[in-house]
């Protein structure tokens, strides 16, 4: 035997035995008996990419293919090479091709399943998978990835049939059983899904997530005590898993028994805090008899430094000031009265300071993200008068700064309003600052770099009617929405996320873009079109608004987020359709009924869609926003201005209102607790509100097909399933309008909802729609 051929049987040899670096190892040294001999070269890939070495791997078996394109072996490693380096739509291309050429069966079925599935094309890949099924009815993966191709396709009955037999056929397979648990509990059949997350549990007893799971299945089975044992041993097992310790905080939150360990770990852990942890957290404070005793506090008393001490020292309260927007009247009255203290302190001089800097800077920052829109006392506005003038004068004898002072101050202007921040502060972080670099980059660092970057946001045109003129304006001087942290979503296909909402789509004739164009009419501070840039990773976005104050904030919120696939312009929805630019989805959400004429402006967004695309419009409903108008009326009777202060004065004059009074109703809003959000909630300068059976008489004017709500709750929805069998789409505009005159709360924020265009539209239809009948 030749050296060659000795090399390559031992390579060959230790690939099989799965030591893949000394195989490598050995097919590079035979390469060099053989260069570039085809099936050498094929094996050094299929050996780099077992260990894991994706890239080259897939450059040595392109080179194979190249060599020896006839070779389907070649091939179909090329395609599970490119499956492995992320690229599933490539790879399905590939294995189409081989089942053109010569239809294997079940396997290469099974392989094209698979990619389509990593694909986001679901709709291919159920079909590509119930073709190996049927020609390998023994084949468990192919039952399996069938059943999870059913499951992101939303068809829950078939995927926990296909689950089930996979189960069967594999007992022994953990993964099978978890996915079948996990879509029982999706399908409500909890006392199912509890046997398997029992099963599972039994088999690996160490695994908290599992235990995490089976807690959660029992909460919902009513078993609270074995419930919350579960979920704390699970905990225990892993106290840094942020899931793990979500499901056991959401547990005791709604069970009113909430831990305070469990709590401040829950807060280190969650990044960004959702909407169940930020109410546990204020609930928490807010049932504090230290919290309550501030709150009560009358305006004229003052607060000594170890008054103050134990809030500064209170983890919980740290995290709320810092990472949310405060919600809840008894905690807002408890910090107005924490910092009128602080303030006094800072006007008087107060020693002893130096332990509440934290505490100060901490609600400098919540003061910041709710726009100041806590009251303010005469007495007050004398202090924070005293306490610039100490500023200043520091500043004129070049002392040491006041971190306390100037924490304070903070907590009542913005500090980029002073000449003297930006070129003091910046350089007074290395002389005695450090505790407020955060509080700095807040208020002076970014406001900076979004006034300049207003220079780089292209202008696609502007409207100027008067109505356009005045809601431009109100949102330069108050962009909106206020928001503080940046979330994390988990991406998909335009076909798996609709599919995942509407799963009657897979049956419907649906053209689904791989990489869709989508607009985002109306995008506000960035939130929004963030949050949809995750959700479709492969489209190309182009979000738009009339305010550049609010468009600046998006862009540096967005760069900060590394999020690419997303362009930001000034426009008015009028003007973009002599852009001549057409998208496949179409988002505009709160903005059309801010609008002069809303029907008019949808028909603009409607003349830009392509035939068959899709449309998530927010519309406000006329049954949600009754407290709304009734706090709107309240407002204009008692004559408050739409100014900063006006705001702080009508919001105290509406907590003030007796408990049943309908414009109260509006504290539940998280609108209600920052100025600009507030401003937006009751002040705006142009409303309309709608009826479902409006809604519906635009669709049909405009040639849009109703698809579905998205943000009908869970809890809705279940009621609608309940009321409506027949219906089980949930597609019944009347039914619904049924359902909110019984549940006025349904859609308290507003309706959202998605709409698609039939796939040809007579051209020049809309273009004179106008005239809504709303209110």
């Amino acid at each position: 035997m030749s050296d060659y051929q000795s090399i390559s049987a031992q390579a060959m040899a230790l690939h099989r035995a799965g030591k893949y670096p000394d195989a490598i190892a050995l097919y590079r040294e035979a390469l060099l008996e053989r260069p570039g001999e085809p099936n050498l070269v094929y094996m050094l890939g299929v050996a780099l990419l077992q260990n894991g070495d994706l890239a080259p791997a897939l450059e040595h078996i392109r080179k194979a293919v190249s060599a020896r394109p006839e070779d389907r072996r070649f091939r179909a490693g090329l395609a599970t090479a490119l499956r492995a380096n992320g690229r599933p739509g490539d790879a399905a291309g590939i294995y189409r091709q081989l089942l053109a050429d010569d239809d294997e069966g079940g396997r290469l079925w099974l392989a094209l399943g698979d990619a389509l599935h990593g694909a986001g094309q679901m709709s291919e890949a159920i079909e590509a998978l119930e073709h190996a099924s049927r020609c390998y009815p023994e084949l468990a993966d192919a039952h399996a990835l069938l059943g999870r191709s059913y499951a992101a396709a939303g068809q829950g009955a078939a995927a926990i049939e296909a689950l089930s037999k996979a189960q069967r056929m594999r007992p022994e397979n953990p993964g099978y059983r978890q996915t079948l648990a996990d879509l029982l509990m999706f399908d409500d059949q909890i006392e199912r899904a509890v046997e398997e997350y029992r099963r599972l549990a039994e088999i690996r007893p160490g695994d908290a997530e599992i235990l995490s799971k089976l807690g959660v299945a029992l909460a919902k089975a009513g078993r609270d005590d074995e419930a919350r044992n579960a979920l704390q041993r699970a905990a225990d097992l892993a106290p840094s898993n942020g899931q793990v310790v979500f499901r056991l905080g959401r547990f005791l939150a709604h069970a009113g028994c909430m831990d305070e360990g469990v709590l401040v770990r829950w807060l280190r852990l969650e990044r960004p805090v959702s909407h169940i942890l930020r109410t546990a957290a204020l609930e928490w404070l807010a049932g504090s008899t230290e919290m309550r005793g501030w709150a009560d506090r009358p305006v004229s008393h003052g607060g000594r430094p170890e008054d103050l001490k134990p809030l500064a020292g209170n983890p919980i309260l740290s995290n709320v000031l810092r990472r949310t927007i405060i919600d809840e009247p008894v905690v807002e009255r408890a910090m107005t009265a924490v910092r009128r203290a602080l303030c006094s302190l800072a006007a008087t001089n107060a020693g002893a300071v130096e332990s509440l800097i934290p505490l100060a800077r901490d609600l400098a920052v919540q003061c910041h993200f709710n726009e100041y829109v806590f009251q303010q006392s005469t007495a007050e506005r004398g202090d924070i008068v005293q306490v610039e003038g100490r500023i200043e004068e520091m500043l004129g004898q070049d002392a040491v700064p006041d971190a306390f002072a100037i924490a304070v101050l903070a907590s009542y202007r913005p500090l980029d309003r002073y000449a003297w921040a930006g070129e003091f502060l910046q350089a007074g972080r290395r002389r005695g600052l450090e505790s407020l670099s955060e509080l700095i980059r807040l208020q002076v660092s970014e406001p900076a770099q979004e006034a300049r970057m207003k220079d780089e946001i292209p202008c696609l045109g502007v409207s100027e009617s008067p109505v356009s003129r005045k809601v431009r304006a109100q949102y330069e001087e108050h962009p909106y929405p206020r928001w503080t942290e940046t979330p994390t979503l988990p991406g998909g296909t335009l076909e798996t996320v609709l599919l995942g909402l509407f799963p009657f789509l897979s049956s419907a004739d649906v053209r689904w873009p791989d990489a869709p164009d989508i607009l985002i009419a109306g995008c506000g501070t960035g939130l929004h079109s963030i949050i949809t840039a995750q959700r479709f990773p492969d489209a190309s976005i182009l979000a738009v608004d009339l305010s550049l104050a609010s468009l600046a904030h998006a862009l540096r919120r967005t760069r900060e987020a590394g999020v690419g696939n997303l362009e930001y312009a000034q426009a008015d929805i009028l003007a973009l359709p002599h852009t001549g630019r057409r998208f496949d989805v179409i988002e505009s959400s709160g903005v059309l009924h801010h609008m002069e004429d809303p029907l008019n402006g949808w028909a603009r967004l409607v003349e830009m869609l392509r035939p068959g695309g899709f449309m998530k419009i927010g519309l406000y409903s006329e049954e949600g926003r009754k407290p709304v108008v009734a706090a709107r009326r309240f407002i204009r009777e008692q004559d408050f201005a739409g100014t900063d202060e006006g705001i702080r004065e009508a919001r105290q004059a509406i907590m003030d209102l007796p408990a049943d009074h309908l414009a109260r109703r509006v504290l539940n809003r998280p609108d209600f607790f920052a100025t600009s959000a507030c401003r937006d909630l009751l002040f705006h300068v142009q409303e309309h509100r709608f009826r479902l059976d409006q809604i519906d008489a635009m669709l049909k004017r405009l040639r849009l097909e109703f698809v579905g709500f998205e943000l009908a709750g869970a809890l809705a929805k279940k009621e609608y399933r309940r009321r409506y069998p027949d219906d089980p789409d949930m597609r019944d505009l009347s039914n619904w309008a049924q359902l909110e005159k019984d549940r006025p709360e349904t859609f308290a924020g507003m309706y959202l909802f998605w709409a698609r265009l039939a796939e040809m539209t007579p051209e020049g239809d809309g273009s004179a729609v106008s005239g809504t009948g709303a209110q």
